[in-house]
């Protein structure tokens, strides 16, 4: 009994963090997705699928080859900092981030200057300043990968949540200026390089205040030594996620087909569910930042928060998904053009294989907080070969439909693969009951809104459906007693972190959802 009393009296503290972690996230979710609406939206209706998948290639790539150089220094940098801020140890983590910060400068550098050489001999001439300028912006994205991860492992989730803020009202204004004065997408190109400058120097200068407050500690050899191995293993990882989870299709619709629209309807349609996923993933991020906390402290807690984690991501992911699966038509049609109706089977496909991702994150955070990358590692490596496979035989009859079915289909191998490995290797499996009762909450919800939507037509059906869905589900939560009082109370503290004015309405839907059962409390009572 004593033993337990630590944990329970921490768990109060526990579920703060959460709860605000989750909100700073959610906040910097919000922005993403509105300036994702304000900005994509005008850019594609103006330059057409033809002009615009040519420019989201290249600056794919960059993005994709600014990820990989980093050697997987960033992920070092949040694991081994949270590790030794939550032993105590501060002068070990202030290292840890100069050491990283060098290391990571020193690769951006050399890939920036590999990445401008590649431009000059490769690129179209009549898209080669744009591409300038997106390489440089891989620099200024390497070099903030380090402060957001340092804010990360000492859970200052509110600061990168500002730096997120002020770049993204950079780039919002400078693409609104970009159009309005014709600067076609060179313009864009160089909202990305700007608003990612602001952005790392939002988040990199309150670091640096914090860090070097604390006195300097030598790093051990032994910290190093898995430092490097850590990095070494995260690297692999980063190359295989970018096969399985990233958009690598756009490769090979780049060489097995000649239309380039088809480059602009998957990577559109990839951008968007990337979007939609945010959303249920903010409280999954916010719970990783923690799980690398709690590696340090109390391992039978770190497994709770990841099977807890995996459930409520799902809760919020699927009629997210679900939804716009079933809404796409009238939606894409609308805010769109008619010109990318033939992305709407390709937005279908992948909202509809990214539903077992949803529960991917909670179980690769245990799997990294814990050291245990090898067999995650080993099974990406397969879904990675799948991946590719899929890719030479779907891409050249169904082009970018093909490429989203192998993208989608080898990502459910990876979250189902991944979950698995931690029910081997930590005895933790997610809660079946629960999952069927969602699912058929989601299912209900979904057909109604395609009945809606066949029936009616353009902002009607989406209005419509977007009202209709949430009736039901959220009636189908309560009536199916989808969540238990443990959730009720999980959900309830969330409520001291919001603004006054709507914790009563946020109580109520809580307790509305999530009543309290008459036996339940007549159990209590006895």
């Amino acid at each position: 009994m004593d033993s337990e009393q630590p944990a329970a009296a921490q768990l109060p503290s526990l579920q703060s963090r959460i709860a605000r972690n989750s909100i700073w996230y959610a906040i910097e979710v919000a922005i993403g997705i509105l300036a994702t609406l304000a900005t994509t939206i005008l850019i594609a209706r103006l330059f057409g699928p033809t002009r615009l998948g040519y420019f989201n290639y290249i600056y794919w790539l960059s993005n994709t080859a600014g990820g990989l150089a980093s050697l997987g220094i960033p992920a070092t940098t949040g694991k081994y900092m949270a590790e030794y801020l939550a032993g105590g140890e501060k002068g070990v983590a202030r290292t840890i981030f100069f050491f990283t910060l060098r290391a990571q400068s020193a690769v951006a550098l050399a890939m920036t200057g590999i990445g401008l050489i590649l431009v000059f001999a490769f690129v179209d001439p009549a898209y080669r300043n744009a591409a300038i300028f997106l390489v440089s912006a891989m620099l200024v994205q390497m070099l903030a990968f380090i402060p957001s991860m340092a804010n990360m492992g000492a859970e200052k989730v509110a600061a990168n949540t500002r730096g997120a803020f002020a770049g993204t009202v950079v780039y919002v204004l400078l693409v609104a200026l970009s159009l309005l004065l014709g600067w076609d997408l060179l313009g864009i190109a160089f909202a990305v390089f700007v608003s990612r400058l602001v952005e790392l120097a939002a988040k990199l200068i309150p670091v640096l205040g914090w860090v070097r407050e604390v006195p300097a500690a030598e790093l051990p050899a032994a910290v190093k030594k898995r430092m490097i191995s850590f990095s070494s293993q995260n690297m692999i990882l980063l190359i295989l996620n970018v096969v399985v989870w990233d958009r690598s299709d756009m490769v090979f619709l780049r060489i097995l087909q000649s239309d380039t629209r088809q480059l602009a309807f998957f990577s559109l349609a990839f951008s968007i569910i990337e979007k939609l996923l945010l959303v249920p993933q903010t409280f999954a991020a916010a719970v990783g930042v923690s799980q690398f906390y709690e590696f340090g402290r109390d391992r039978q807690r770190l497994l709770r928060m990841t099977t807890t984690a995996a459930k409520y991501v799902y809760l919020c992911g699927l009629p997210i998904l679900a939804g716009a699966a079933a809404i796409s038509a009238p939606l894409i049609g609308t805010l769109y053009g008619p010109r990318y109706l033939p992305m709407v089977f390709v937005f279908q496909i992948m909202a509809i294989f990214a539903i077992p991702r949803l529960v991917f994150l909670p179980a690769c955070n245990l799997l990294l907080a814990t050291d245990n990358q090898k067999p995650l590692v080993i099974w990406i490596c397969v879904c990675g070969v799948a991946n590719v496979s899929l890719d030479l035989t779907l891409i050249p009859y169904f082009r970018a439909f093909g490429a989203a079915a192998a993208n989608g289909i080898t990502q459910t191998l990876a979250a189902v693969g991944v979950w698995v490995i931690v029910g081997r290797c930590f005895s933790v499996h997610l809660d079946a009951a629960f999952f069927k009762r969602v699912t058929a909450a989601c299912g209900a919800m979904a057909g109604l809104v395609l009945l809606i939507v066949y029936g009616l037509h353009s902002w009607l059906a989406v209005v419509a459906g977007i009202a209709a869905g949430i009736t039901v589900f959220v009636l189908g939560l309560r009536f199916a007693s989808v969540l238990a009082a443990e959730d009720r109370e999980r959900l309830l503290s969330l409520e001291r972190q919001l603004p006054a004015r709507i914790r009563t309405v946020f109580r109520k839907f809580v307790m509305f959802v999530a009543p309290q059962r008459e036996h339940a409390t007549s159990l209590s009572e006895s």
